[in-house]
């Protein structure tokens, strides 16, 4: 059957993705959807998934559990009302359509530890591709009729599953601000119950639809109603319309009796009665749920809820998620290696490999390389920093030359202003001299006095170098192939002088970035614009920083003032990195990094002494 899914996928997948772009509510994220554009986390982060507004409640209590762990939570959802209402995770990202190519590219490009699927929601194809791959577990397991039909046409989907009672009343609720009248009937998740519930209930109503956007209106004709999102409700309403998102749940707590929607339909199987039932209120729900008080027929709902109101409030249930999360410790594999970006353009980077040549004129001054293979993202800035460090202990005159990325144009020699982000964070520490012509900018450093030139990304320069230094993230060691099949540049690491691993591990000298001087206090907003960003929300959260909200720029973008608003809109204190505070033209807290060596600095100082 799986064979058919995958092949109905590649047929019918162009359609798809028209229609899905066409349309208001799956327009959103389509490109989040489509792997067109992915999450911004690095590989080993935990992946929650709760599909609607309903399993977002329990997937923000997971991710508020499991925040201790010192993983990168990435939240996913598939609805809108679930992305509105999303809380307690690090990233927000769309769940990946089923299609065979999507979920293989965003398995490949997110390869997470782990992937935690709350309540009911499989997607076959999904599951196939991630089998072996990475542990994927359902938290709080509910088998309605769908999930049933798609184990009968599945049968090989066997997941490991752990039951956690009441997860969604874990997640922090905020408090209603108006009292309610009473006595208060709340009905949560309705799903065409209305009518009959006005009918059956005399006193005050909660309407809390399912679906906004499918309710009917009309079927408060002649009552006294209240929308509320117009604000605080009028002495003498009788039916408050709930079509707000995340309040549904602190309403229970001021509930005589809650009913469960979805509970009269056998296709539904009726939703959750968690909330209402930890809340304290007496449920009163159809025939598919088996909870509270039934009520056979939209016919016996008077008698149900009068039953269930003298029967009264019990106490709030407090929900421990220590034996979930501790259950969940148990799952979780290293992930593999990176796919290759774009593996139908992979002849054109053997080509291009063939092209490249090393070597050239020298420069009359020992020049120090610092490059990379891949286009970027494994920490070469910091590596550049260290180095003119120990050269001006060798008592040296290091410059440091880059074309100066990011820059505004022209091909002018500068060494102060518009130097490029990566210059401007060390202009105040060494000699710098920003020139996309690096040889004329090796020569403009010896006329400024330097002794030694450490050249920024000199690795496929025609320059002679004297040490080539070569960074190495091993998390991307191959950058998804060879450009354009990925972002990895010609060359070997075998052609280098010395391998730096910046990452803990890989080269012959090995270093990790470490905060400095950070002071932190309270939740905060992060966000950066350099290239793999999520390497920067790994390192805060791994540190502590109660991360909140999280969103990746390209590299070396030019924040705007609409930018900036954006992020100031997000009501928390904002946190980036070094190289972004160079281009950010708002108020944020700059959170620096060093170097902390492993091995191999000894090593790095004798080859800079050979070369001086």
């Amino acid at each position: 059957m799986i064979h058919l899914v995958r092949a109905a996928w590649w047929v019918l997948g162009p359609l798809v993705a028209l229609l899905t772009f066409i349309h208001p509510r799956t327009r959103v994220r389509w490109a989040e959807r489509w792997s067109l554009r992915l999450p911004a986390v690095e590989p080993g982060s935990i992946v929650v998934h709760g599909a609607s507004l309903g399993e977002g409640r329990a997937a923000e209590a997971l991710c508020e559990a499991l925040r201790a762990r010192g993983h990168v939570l990435l939240r996913t959802a598939t609805s809108d009302t679930a992305f509105g209402a999303a809380r307690g995770h690090h990233a927000l990202a769309a769940w990946p359509m089923d299609h065979p190519w999507v979920v293989r590219r965003w398995l490949g490009r997110v390869r997470p530890r782990l992937v935690i699927l709350v309540e009911s929601e499989l997607w076959p194809t999904f599951l196939h591709e991630a089998s072996g791959a990475v542990d994927v577990v359902r938290v709080s397991p509910r088998t309605g009729p769908g999930t049933e039909r798609l184990m009968r046409w599945f049968p090989w989907i066997q997941l490991p599953e752990i039951d956690a009672p009441g997860v969604k009343q874990a997640a922090p609720t905020r408090a209603f601000d108006q009292v309610l009248p009473r006595p208060c009937l709340v009905a949560g998740s309705t799903r065409g119950e209305d009518a009959e519930l006005l009918a059956a209930w005399d006193d005050f109503l909660v309407l809390a639809p399912r679906h906004l956007d499918a309710f009917d209106v009309a079927v408060l004709e002649g009552q006294r109603w209240h929308r509320r999102s117009a604000g605080p409700m009028p002495s003498g309403t009788r039916v408050l319309l709930l079509d707000t998102h995340g309040e549904l749940a602190s309403t229970y707590a001021q509930a005589d009796v809650a009913f469960v929607g979805g509970s009269f339909d056998p296709a539904i199987g009726g939703h959750s009665p968690d909330e209402a039932l930890a809340a304290g209120a007496p449920v009163v729900h159809g025939p598919e749920l088996s909870v509270g008080t039934v009520a056979t027929t939209p016919s016996d709902l008077r008698q149900a809820l009068d039953a269930a109101l003298a029967l009264g409030r019990s106490e709030p249930v407090a929900v421990d998620l220590s034996a979930t999360v501790q259950a969940l410790a148990e799952y979780g594999v290293d992930h593999g290696p990176e796919s290759v970006h774009r593996p139908w353009l992979r002849p054109l980077g053997a080509v291009l490999s063939w092209l490249s040549r090393r070597g050239g004129p020298r420069a009359g001054l020992p020049v120090v390389s610092v490059g990379n293979l891949a286009s970027g993202g494994t920490g070469k800035t910091p590596v550049v920093r260290e180095i003119s460090r120990i050269l001006v202990e060798l008592g040296a005159t290091p410059a440091v030359v880059s074309r100066g990325y990011g820059r505004g144009g022209g091909d002018d020699i500068r060494t102060s202003e518009d130097l490029g982000d990566e210059l401007e964070m060390l202009s105040g520490e060494v000699l710098v001299v920003s020139s996309p012509d690096r040889v004329a900018g090796v020569a403009r450093a010896k006329e400024l006095g330097a002794t030694v030139v450490v050249l920024d990304d000199g690795f496929h320069t025609r320059i002679h170098r004297d040490l080539d230094v070569l960074t190495l993230d091993h998390v991307h060691r191959d950058a998804g192939g060879l450009i354009p099949a990925g972002e990895r540049r010609p060359g070997e690491y075998a052609d280098a002088d010395l391998v730096w691993g910046t990452r803990g591990q890989g080269g012959q000298v090995t270093t990790r970035l470490a905060p400095r001087d950070w002071s932190v206090a309270g939740p905060v907003f992060a966000f950066a614009g350099i290239h793999h960003a999520g390497r920067f929300l790994e390192l805060l959260v791994r540190n502590g920083v109660d991360v909140r909200g999280w969103q990746a720029f390209p590299d070396h973008h030019r924040y705007t003032a609409e930018d900036v608003a954006q992020l100031v809109a997000q009501g928390l204190p904002l946190v980036t990195t070094e190289k972004d505070a160079v281009r950010f033209p708002g108020e944020a807290t700059v959170l620096p990094v060093e170097l902390e060596f492993i091995a191999g600095r000894e090593l790095l100082v004798e080859r800079l002494k050979a070369v001086l």
